[in-house]
């Protein structure tokens, strides 16, 4: 957990700070493909929206 304001998704807050999240449908739905600043694709699962959430 990246820590902050309730109801802003870890995945949110990295998005608003310092990652841009990538147009990428061949994932499920809680899995988030970002990209650095570098322009480096990375994944993370956002637990938020994750069917056992």
């Amino acid at each position: 957990m990246l820590g902050g304001h309730p109801g802003v998704s870890d995945v949110e807050r990295a998005v608003a700070f310092w990652t841009s999240a990538l147009d990428w449908d061949l994932y499920p739905p809680d899995v988030v493909v970002l990209a650095d600043p570098d322009g480096n694709p990375f994944c993370v699962v956002d637990l938020s929206t994750a069917p056992s959430g």
